[in-house]
């Protein structure tokens, strides 16, 4: 048990899961130290693909997403930090059909809940992105705490939570108007 543990810790330096397809047949793996994203079949735990994701592939979140479309193609949404930009990949084919600049240092990725928004953590300007997912253009930029790592979105779509490494806090942002509804909520576990 303690040999696996130890693999799994040593391993995620490297490799990270970042995203399960919503109907569970493939599970997309960000390998940073080869710039590629890998597809996993669920059904058989084989590699099926290998895609370039970029300088350094950081960050793919929860980026599986149907673009609103007569040909319903799902795109992976892929922030590249070493670029300072988020590439769009057909999921079907793992290629770019987009490269959207963003801040500086991109870190996490998420899709709002209608698909209609993608959102982007960058550690390196302190902000968040807002790309519309239709023309892949950025909408909106929202000053948020220090080192924003993490970006999420309530099921119900209303609200994005960051999370900010460098200042050890949450920034709430109302995803109606992109404004930041609170911001230094603090970060942590209580023990009681």
């Amino acid at each position: 048990m303690r040999k696996k543990l130890l693999l799994a810790v040593v391993f995620s330096f490297f490799l990270k899961i970042q995203s399960v397809t919503p109907d569970g047949a493939n599970v997309y793996v960000e390998n940073e130290g080869s710039d590629t994203v890998s597809v996993i079949d669920t059904g058989t735990n084989i590699v099926t693909r290998t895609d370039t994701g970029g300088s350094v592939p950081d960050g793919v979140g929860n980026f599986i997403m149907t673009i609103p479309s007569s040909a319903g193609t799902e795109m992976a949404y892929i922030a590249d930090s070493g670029n300072n930009a988020v590439s769009v990949v057909n999921v079907s084919t793992g290629q770019v059909t987009a490269t959207v600049t963003v801040g500086s240092n991109p870190t996490g990725v998420t899709v709002s809940a209608d698909g209609e928004q993608v959102y982007v953590a960058n550690s390196g300007s302190n902000t968040v992105s807002v790309i519309d997912a239709s023309n892949h253009t950025v909408t909106s930029t929202v000053a948020v705490g220090t080192t924003p790592e993490g970006v999420a979105v309530t099921p119900d779509g209303d609200e994005i939570y960051v999370t900010n490494q460098g200042s050890d806090n949450v920034t709430v942002i109302d995803a109606a108007d992109n404004t930041v509804l609170q911001t230094g909520v603090p970060a942590g576990v209580t023990v009681i």
